[in-house]
């Protein structure tokens, strides 16, 4: 026998699903429509430390990165673009609604050069760019550009009294490490110790200019003994005849 009653609970069903489904339909058109209307990106702000980062790759970069709109802007691949940009160490986006991504940039403190178009920062990390300010060169391969910063910071613990800069630190392959000083004044040293002989150097610097007021070399890779340059030729120079500030 055929139920009134159960045909009238399926048609309720029934209109109940379709009730939703345009619901369902409706709010997703409005969100679509908001989405695609009200969250159109139409500002980058970036913010941070940015001494050396050229404001045209910035600009280029954003103009490149920004697709979408604000929940389908691929955040990674901006963090990315921003990476390649020379001077960038650190790139943090956000979204900042309604209409704006927040760049904040952080740099490298570059503190040498490693050849022309490359820069050391004071972690060991080589990186592409031109640096404005005056920086010592570290004429060696990338494998021993640790053990060159190395030394470098051995000498500015080493020689802080001494009011000089280093213009270049040159390590070859043989172990022999050149230090040339602001003051045109080039060390040689041999082997792995050079803070013992930093040490050293500073204990006889004033004895050592007293011999040479012109004092423009000094080897330390004899033992016992210095090779410091005299008036007219090189002269070697023991620790022991140092002391009285006699040239042997």
């Amino acid at each position: 026998m055929f139920n009134v009653f159960d045909n009238l609970k399926f048609i309720n069903r029934l209109a109940f699903l379709i009730g939703s489904f345009a619901v369902f339909i409706l709010i997703s058109s409005f969100v679509g429509y908001g989405i695609n209307n009200w969250f159109i990106i139409n500002r980058v702000i970036v913010t941070g430390d940015m001494e050396h980062v050229d404001e045209n790759n910035l600009k280029s970069v954003a103009i490149k990165s920004v697709d979408g709109n604000l929940f389908t802007l691929n955040i990674n691949k901006m963090q990315a673009d921003f990476l390649e940009i020379p001077w960038v160490k650190k790139i943090a986006v956000s979204r900042g609604f309604p209409n704006d991504v927040i760049v904040n940039i952080s740099e490298y403190k570059a503190i040498a050069h490693l050849g022309v178009a490359q820069l050391i920062s004071d972690e060991g990390k080589v990186f592409n760019g031109v640096a404005t300010e005056s920086l010592p060169v570290f004429d060696t391969s990338l494998d021993n550009v640790s053990e060159v910063l190395n030394d470098y910071h051995l000498i500015e613990r080493v020689l802080p009294s001494r009011k000089l800069s280093i213009n270049r630190i040159s390590i070859n392959g043989i172990g022999i490490t050149k230090l040339y000083f602001s003051n045109s004044l080039e060390v040689v040293i041999c082997g792995s110790e050079i803070e013992t002989n930093l040490k050293l150097l500073d204990s006889y610097w004033d004895k050592l200019y007293t011999i040479n007021p012109g004092l423009n070399y000094v080897n330390m890779c004899y033992k016992n003994a210095m090779a410091i340059n005299a008036v007219s030729k090189s002269s070697a120079v023991t620790v022991k005849s140092l002391e009285s500030g006699k040239v042997k």
